[in-house]
């Protein structure tokens, strides 16, 4: 898919080269061939996915709190005192009563408590899923544009050596009296130009390197191996817009999030409405008077809703909560179909240019070119021909590779999107 044609010879000769450079393997130190073992390396060692499981543990220890009970209260209070008829200090110690409470929350609060903190567990779960799959799409991201910057550098290497033979035929045509000493100078002036451009690709390579080497946690300017191989990117035309919406909508995590948030809400909207019924609060107490126990006492009491305004106010606040999960869960639902359908329809377009490049524009500027160097060695043609031609073909060929790297891009976005692999 990423062969570009160019003179029979010598695009064979580079090919294989290409082909041994980049399936070579790397060393167990080094990673950089396989994305499999650079997405488990980042999996394992992003900051963001560590504090996305912390505060996922966290949820669930708020879970484990919201449906416990109060501790329970102790109190010893002292009765029955007699002080000394000159002093202030106790003379007998009279009656203790030795008690404890426990407090129960009726009307099923303490449920729906449970409920509110397992709708966080769920939200916080989808925390670190959406951060996993954001991660994944840029790691994708710069393999593509690793693997493709170094496509680059060979594009321009294939360019030179194009330029390097069309020198040698103008010196040679100039030395015969067939040809003028400028043909070789402009041919010259050419390849100095691709010094610049190798430059760039060698740029885009380094930037590539620091960005994986940034998501797996490594020395931004660690060596790492080239990568043997672009993942496959589907025809786009075989992709159903309604399957993928139904996908993302089973496995979304922002979409997962958006219904936690509703569930969470609906639970807090009837527990603000439960906050009517009292809490019942259940005692005993132990007698003793001059160090023995004469007897126990039972007490049940409950706290009286009396804050009306309060009270209101909770469930308004609860209504408007539940009123707005709702509304920012069809919000994400129609922005998630619209950005999957945006990304399909642009993945579709890339596809198109991208086969029409490979296989129309390049096959014949290869040709061209071919047919220009003949033709010049037997004098039927002018040296600016041959390297408007030439320059033409090196155009396509790195818009080529930006085709790819588009469809790349597109791709795993269109993952993302959609909650994981396709």
């Amino acid at each position: 898919m990423f062969d570009v044609i160019t003179r029979p010879g010598r695009a064979i000769a580079l090919g294989l080269a290409a082909m041994i450079f980049l399936s070579a393997p790397a060393s167990a130190e080094q990673l950089g061939d396989n994305l499999q073992q650079l997405l488990d390396a980042m999996e394992r060692s992003h900051p963001v996915l560590t504090a996305a499981a912390a505060s996922r543990q966290a949820a669930a220890a708020d879970f484990e709190i919201a449906g416990a009970l109060e501790d329970p209260q102790f109190e010893a209070s002292f009765e029955d005192i007699d002080r000394e008829d000159d002093g202030l200090l106790p003379q007998r110690l009279g009656s203790i009563f030795y008690s404890i409470e426990q407090t129960f929350p009726l009307g099923g609060k303490r449920a729906l408590r449970a409920r509110i903190a397992k709708a966080g567990v769920t939200e916080a779960a989808t925390e670190r899923d959406q951060a996993l799959l954001d991660l994944t799409a840029q790691m994708k991201t710069a393999f593509a544009q690793h693997f493709l910057a170094i496509r680059a550098t060979e594009v321009v290497e294939e360019q030179g050596a194009i330029l390097r033979d069309l020198t040698q035929i103008a010196r040679e045509r100039y030395a015969q009296g067939l040809g003028r000493q400028q043909e070789a100078i402009e041919a010259e002036a050419e390849l100095s130009t691709l010094a610049g451009e190798a430059a760039d690709a060698e740029r885009d390579r380094l930037i590539a390197v620091g960005r994986i080497n940034a998501l797996i946690g490594g020395p931004l300017d660690a060596a790492l191996a080239p990568p043997a191989t672009l993942p496959r990117v589907p025809d786009a035309r075989d992709l159903d817009l309604r399957s993928l919406v139904a996908l993302a909508e089973s496995r979304n995590p922002t979409l997962a999030a958006s219904m936690a948030a509703i569930e969470g809400a609906t639970a807090s909207n009837e527990l603000a409405r439960r906050n009517w019924y009292p809490d019942l609060t259940v005692g005993v107490s132990l007698v003793d008077r001059d160090r023995d126990i004469t007897g126990y006492e039972a007490k049940l009491g409950f706290n009286i809703p009396l804050q009306w305004g309060l009270r209101r106010a909770e469930r308004s606040r609860a209504k408007a909560k539940l009123a707005g999960a709702r509304a920012r869960s069809s919000m994400t639902r129609l922005e998630l179909s619209n950005r999957i359908s945006e990304t399909l329809q642009n993945l579709r377009a890339a596809g198109i240019r991208e086969e029409t490049m490979r296989t129309k524009q390049l096959p014949r500027l290869g040709e061209a070119v071919d047919a220009a160097q003949r033709a010049y060695a037997v004098d039927q043609a002018e040296i600016a021909d041959i390297l408007s031609t030439a320059r033409r073909l090196k155009q396509v060929e790195i818009e080529h590779l930006g085709m790819i790297f588009e469809q790349q891009t597109l791709f795993a976005e269109l993952e993302r999107l959609t909650g994981g692999s396709l």
